[in-house]
């Protein structure tokens, strides 16, 4: 069951870390800013949860579809990092596509076949001073796809905006709040500093075990030796 927390919360929590009191004559900070630096600590561990592959509640989705001599596409406005990509050829023939080195999309673009099963790749590309999704080579007909990502950490604007802090995790953004109103304020903050490292700890370690039954494998992504198509042969495979 989600542990969701409001900005409210966190707010509080921070200025209780901090010693502040909030409203009281010893308040430094104002609630507005303090929110600010919440938002800042919460990307953080947002950062650190989705880099330890804590992503079972944060993938998204995304359909679209290709569009014939266009080969960048438009991302979702919250896109932050991407999962995967398949084109649905049909309702019961989905089709991964591998993301592929920028060394390797004039392979994709010279063998020019747009077709299911076809050698094809994507990238992400800067096209027009816009982050955009490039697939090769151009496809040459519609096509519906599904996007797999990650969004952006969620800005908290209002006291009762939540955030699913998993397993009581969201303490972290509380301390790491409460760090940085005394390092503004200018006041010591050992003893804080170090109960924000021992959540750190915890976090790192709770969320590197939230794919324990799906471990890292080692993959042979060029095996030369391999007498297959190219396309085929420089495919990650288990």
């Amino acid at each position: 069951m989600p542990q969701a927390v409001s900005l409210a919360e966190i707010c509080s929590s921070a200025y209780l870390y901090a010693d502040e009191r909030p409203g009281g004559t010893d308040t430094v900070l104002d609630l507005s800013e303090v929110e600010r630096l919440a938002n800042g600590v919460l990307s953080e561990l947002y950062e650190l949860l989705v880099s330890a592959r804590e992503d079972d509640g944060h993938t998204k989705t995304k359909t679209g579809a290709t569009v014939a001599a266009q080969e960048s596409y438009t991302l979702p406005e919250d896109f932050w990092e991407m999962r995967g990509l398949e084109l649905n050829w049909s309702s019961n023939y989905p089709e991964d596509v591998v993301q592929i080195q920028l060394q390797e999309r004039n392979l994709y673009r010279r063998y020019n076949t747009w077709a299911q099963d076809a050698p094809k790749g994507y990238r992400m590309m800067n096209v027009s001073g816009a982050r955009k999704l490039t697939i090769y080579p151009t496809p040459t007909n519609v096509v519906a796809y599904t996007l797999f990502y990650v969004p952006k950490c969620p800005v908290l604007q209002n006291p009762g905006d939540m955030f699913d802090g998993v397993n009581g995790w969201a303490k972290l953004v509380s301390l790491g709040t409460a760090v940085e109103m005394r390092a503004i304020c200018q006041n010591e903050a050992s003893d804080i500093k170090q109960l924000y490292a021992e959540q750190h700890e915890r976090v790192e370690a709770l969320a590197a075990d939230r794919e324990a039954s799906a471990p890292k494998r080692i993959r042979n992504v060029y095996p030369e030796a391999t007498r297959v198509p190219w396309h085929f042969r420089r495919r990650p495979t288990v």
